[in-house]
């Protein structure tokens, strides 16, 4: 017998009184401006890249009791309604049980939480027994996903799953050179160790990571990347699609499938 759903939980945002078009428009981050505004108030006027006025948001809790993890949003203002405003945590939320295989997990992918939110800008790590933090980012980002090692226990194959590092899927960079931030530039995705720190590149930088779905029997992370062949760090429709696959056991470049 088998039974295997999925849900996605909706983002919650509390925008009720921000317009579809204003939510949009200030998604990601702008640099264009590098100087501060001494004559406004208004973040919209007054940002700097450096030192964007932030929030933060829920505390995550890993499957490790000494780790935890705060998401940071941007603190966004309306014109419209003159009223201040972030984004808050959502989850991607799977449910697979398969009573032949052993297989059992209510998370994304076995092991690993998934969560996302809007201009989520960087991920504070914070060690219980040490009693230090630290983030994930030197410098604002826009995060797509964060992964991190669920609280709940999962099994494949009757064996308990227990995951000891981060996955991130960010736009960090101004790729396409329009001094903006945003969901126009190229998607990266990187492992980062228990602690937070020891970044690393999974997937190649001259690729845009498009989305992934999970292989059961290898414990494998599946990822659809499109090249920039031309380099002009934009995703066009004509690039072409390749799909790496990432030992979830032991995350570590990307290895090319087709």
């Amino acid at each position: 017998m088998k039974i295997q759903f999925s849900l996605v939980v909706l983002l919650i945002l509390g925008l009720a009184a921000c317009s579809s078009h204003e939510y949009e428009k200030q998604k990601g981050i702008s640099l264009e401006q590098t100087n501060e505004n001494v004559n406004s108030n208004e973040l919209e006027n007054n940002q700097q890249f450096k030192d964007l006025q932030t929030r933060p948001g829920k505390v995550l809790y890993t499957g490790h009791k000494e780790h935890r993890l705060v998401s940071i949003f941007k603190l966004n203002y309306s014109p419209k309604t003159k009223k201040y405003f972030t984004g808050s945590n959502a989850y991607h939320t799977i449910y697979s049980y398969n009573e032949y295989t052993g297989n059992h997990y209510t998370n994304f992918m076995p092991g690993l939480e998934a969560t996302y939110g809007y201009n989520m800008l960087n991920i504070s790590h914070y060690n219980r027994d040490s009693n230090e933090n630290n983030l994930f980012f030197e410098k604002p980002v826009l995060i797509n996903n964060l992964y991190y090692p669920s609280e709940s226990q999962d099994s494949l194959n009757n064996q308990p799953i227990t995951r000891d590092y981060y996955l991130v899927s960010v736009y960090d960079e101004d790729s396409n050179n329009d001094s903006l931030i945003n969901h126009k530039d190229l998607r990266r995705l990187y492992h980062f160790d228990i602690d937070g720190k020891n970044k690393s590149l999974l997937i190649p930088k001259k690729y845009s990571v498009m989305g992934s779905q999970y292989d059961t029997n290898n414990d494998h992370m599946l990822i659809r990347a499109r090249l920039d062949k031309n380099e002009n760090g934009s995703i066009d429709e004509n690039d072409a699609i390749h799909i790496f696959w990432i030992d979830l056991k032991k995350p570590k470049e990307g290895v090319r499938l087709y």
